[in-house]
């Protein structure tokens, strides 16, 4: 019966390791990073798997103003 706790607690958990955030972009950090507004409070979010150039970088700026065309703004659903 002891062994079984573990995957009994597992089974339970799996809905807590997924979450969403809706919410509209309210600020653009850079190239890889954006603020969205969650109900009362603004979640910073860091976007997996992307590595842009810093602003202070060769071609942060620009890397900064092509998020900002893209998401700033607009409403948002994270997934994590």
């Amino acid at each position: 019966m002891r062994k079984y706790i573990p995957l009994v607690l597992f089974i339970f958990s799996w809905p807590v390791l997924s979450a969403d955030i809706h919410g509209r972009v309210v600020r653009v950090l850079d190239g890889d990073t954006i603020e969205v507004m969650d109900s009362l409070k603004a979640v910073r979010i860091r976007l997996v798997n992307i590595d842009a150039p810093e602003k202070k970088q060769d071609y942060g700026r620009w890397s900064t103003d092509m998020m900002k065309s893209l998401v700033a703004g607009k409403t948002v659903t994270v997934t994590y």
